[in-house]
Formats: structure tokens, C-alpha cells, sequence
């Protein structure tokens, strides 16, 4: 502190003077008497005040790297460049193919999306469809209890299982069958050879004729099914499109979408941009070298505004200041005072070397030429 070093100096003095007058004196002397020393003559010292060091900062600052690991393709900026926000700085390589598989997943969103929104748009198209089902299916079941009605059964199956009837048909054709193998190569004009091919020509009539009415009973069973099918779905469409597509539907335009997101995220971790406008102090990789996920490669600051921060300022005199409190910072390169103000407080304190400390931030009134980022300096905060 330079009020110390006039204290220090004034010690100094006083010793020397004292020292020389002993090796001059070679007998003894009376003590001298001790006069007070006028205070207007030291340097004042004012209790209403807080004394800390601190170092000049940028308003902003960022240490910018990738979000993954991989081989650089291009750096886009120097040190000592002047940078806009967003402005690219860096790539990784295959950002190209990461550009496809964008685009890619971007038409899968619009795929899902478009299937989502034809559930509504479709539902009347939807409706009418399912109302035509139901009439289909009236229409086969009239047309197949008409052909029932209508289907002659030989009296001898009347009033029996269609089951049973189709066994006992089976069994008189196969006998017949039978009885006329032995004929069938009998001349035509045997009688007996007619007679039996004529009984199986009846026995396979029976036969078809039951077949046919176990084709028309089963067509009938899958037209009434058919029939309940349509009316369900018809009902269900008349309070909007079925719930169970439009939850696959909206599942599907999900999962696209998630895609997306994970391919969009790789695509931005290839390109490393510039979160503030600023200065590239230091640019730390070339084109080629690999790099690790949060190796710091570039660092940005915003140095149109500089400020100071302290770095001892102790627990016990942190409880003194308040926002709003002037401040003279003296800049010991510069050899400058320049007044400020205490604009901020931290909430939390460090330790440094055993010792709580606080952080205040301290915005100057006019930039100096020649301040730079770094710089040390004392600060005086005025607490009254």
C-alpha cells in the first residue's frame, strides 16, 4: 500500500539518523526528548474505507469447444480476430454427411406428420367407407339367405344335422363309387352299367347340393361377423378418427422427430460458432488435429468494457460495502486513479490460501487508454 510505504520510509530515515549520531558521538550524550510529531505531516488515514487488490477483466468472457471427439476440417478465425455472434469458427469433418441425415429425418417428420393430419382431414372419406361396408354386408347376407331358401336338400337328409348329412352323403357316394367300378368299362348300352352310373351321378348330386349348403351357412356366418365389423367401426368413426391409429400415428411422428433432434445435435456439435461478439484471444488447434469432448480450443472476450474484480477482499470487510458505493481504483501499471462504482456483490466466497474472500465487481467510470485484461490494481471503496 503506498500509505504503508510512507511509513516505512519515515521508519528508515529516523534509524539512520540515530545510528550515525552514535558512531559520531564519542562520549555519552543526554537522551533526547521525544517531541510529538505533528499528525498533519503523515499521510491520513481514512476509517471510512475499504482497501483490497483486484485485476482488470472483460465484461464477457468463453472458452468454447466441441461437444465431441473428432479431427478438425477447417479453424476460421486467429487470435487477435475480431468475431460477430454466431460467427462460425471451426468444423469437424463429416459434417456433410450429418447434413444428409438431417434432411433425412426432417422428411420422416413430415411423413408422420402428413399421416397424423390425414386421420382428420380423411374421416369423412373414412365414414363413408364404413357405412358402404355395413350395406355390403347386408347385401351378401340377403343375397345368401335368398340362395338358402331357395338350395333343395334330397329328402332323404331332411331334419338332420348338416354334419351327419354330409357323412352319410359322403358314404352313399363312395359305395356307389364302388358298385359301379366294376362297369365302368362295360359297353354303354348295359343296362346295369347305366343303372349304377346313374346312382352315382345321385349320389354326387346329394353330395354337392349339402357341400353347397355348408358353403352358403358358413358364407352367411362371415357375412353377419362382417356386418357387426362395420357398424362398430362406423360408430366409432362418427366420434373421429380411431383412437388407436391416431395414437400409432402420433407415436410415429414422435420417434421422428426424436431422430431429428439427435441428428441436429450431432450436426451442431460439429460446428463450433462464436456465443458473443468479441476478440479471439487465443485460438489453441489447427486443421487436422483431434480434439476431446470440453478441450477448450478457442477463448472469447468481450473487451469494449473492461472492469475490476477484487481478489483478497475478507469476510470481515465485504460486510462494509454496498452496491453503489464509490470507488477509486488505482492502476499500478498505468500509474492512474480512476473513480467507479460497486456494482455487484458476490453471493458465495472463495477460499484463497486458507482466507474467505469476495468477490466485488467494480465498473469504472471511463476506460484509460492502455487498460488491458489482467492489469493489477488496488481499490479504495468509500463506505460511507
Amino acid at each position: 500500500m503506498r500509505i504503508k510505504g510512507c511509513l516505512f520510509t519515515i521508519l528508515v530515515l529516523s534509524l539512520g539518523l540515530f545510528g550515525c549520531s552514535q558512531l559520531t558521538s564519542p562520549e555519552p550524550t543526554a537522551l533526547p526528548t521525544i517531541v510529538p510529531v505533528d499528525s498533519g505531516l503523515l499521510p491520513a488515514v481514512n476509517d471510512a474505507q475499504v482497501v483490497a487488490s483486484g485485476e482488470v477483466v472483460p465484461i464477457r468472457t468463453a472458452q468454447l469447444s466441441f461437444d465431441n471427439s473428432g479431427r478438425v476440417l477447417d479453424v476460421l478465425v486467429a487470435e487477435d480476430e475480431k468475431v460477430d455472434r454466431s460467427q462460425l469458427l471451426a468444423q469437424l469433418e463429416g459434417e456433410q454427411t450429418l447434413e444428409a441425415a438431417v434432411i433425412a429425418a426432417e422428411t420422416q417428420v413430415l411423413i408422420a406428420q402428413q399421416a397424423l393430419d390425414a386421420l382428420d382431414e380423411d374421416i369423412d372419406l373414412q365414414q363413408a367407407a364404413a357405412f358402404q361396408d355395413i350395406v355390403d354386408a347386408n347385401q351378401v347376407i340377403g343375397d345368401t339367405q335368398y340362395k338358402l331358401y331357395n338350395l333343395s336338400i334330397p329328402s332323404a337328409y331332411a331334419g338332420m344335422e348338416i354334419k351327419d348329412a354330409l357323412e352319410m352323403a359322403k358314404d352313399k357316394l363312395e359305395a356307389a363309387r364302388q358298385a359301379f367300378e366294376p362297369y365302368k368299362f362295360k359297353s354303354s348300352g348295359d343296362q346295369t352299367r347305366a343303372r349304377l352310373r346313374d346312382e352315382v351321378e345321385l349320389a354326387r348330386s346329394d353330395f354337392n347340393a349339402i357341400m353347397r349348403r355348408i358353403e352358403l351357412e358358413a358364407a352367411l356366418i362371415t357375412a353377419n361377423a362382417n356386418l357387426e365389423n362395420a357398424e362398430r367401426k362406423y360408430e366409432t368413426l362418427l366420434e373421429g378418427p380411431d383412437p388407436d391409429e391416431v395414437a400409432l400415428a402420433e407415436a410415429q411422428l414422435k420417434d421422428a422427430e426424436a431422430q431429428l433432434g439427435v441428428v441436429r445435435s450431432q450436426l451442431g456439435s460439429a460446428s463450433l460458432n462464436a456465443p458473443i461478439s468479441g476478440t479471439a484471444v487465443s485460438v489453441d488447434i489447427l486443421p487436422g488435429e483431434a480434439v476431446l469432448p470440453g478441450q477448450t480450443i478457442v477463448t472469447l472476450a468481450d473487451l469494449s468494457e473492461l472492469r475490476v474484480e477484487t481478489t483478497d477482499l475478507s469476510e470481515r470487510d465485504v460486510a462494509q460495502v454496498a452496491v453503489g458505493q464509490e470507488v477509486s481504483v488505482y492502476i499500478e501499471a498505468l500509474d492512474l486513479d480512476v473513480p467507479g462504482i460497486v456494482a455487484r456483490i458476490s453471493p458465495g466466497a472463495d477460499v484463497v490460501g486458507g482466507d474467505v474472500v469476495y468477490t466485488v465487481l467494480i465498473e469504472l467510470d471511463e476506460q484509460p487508454a492502455g487498460l488491458r485484461w489482467g492489469m493489477t490494481v488496488e481499490v479504495n471503496i468509500q463506505t460511507e
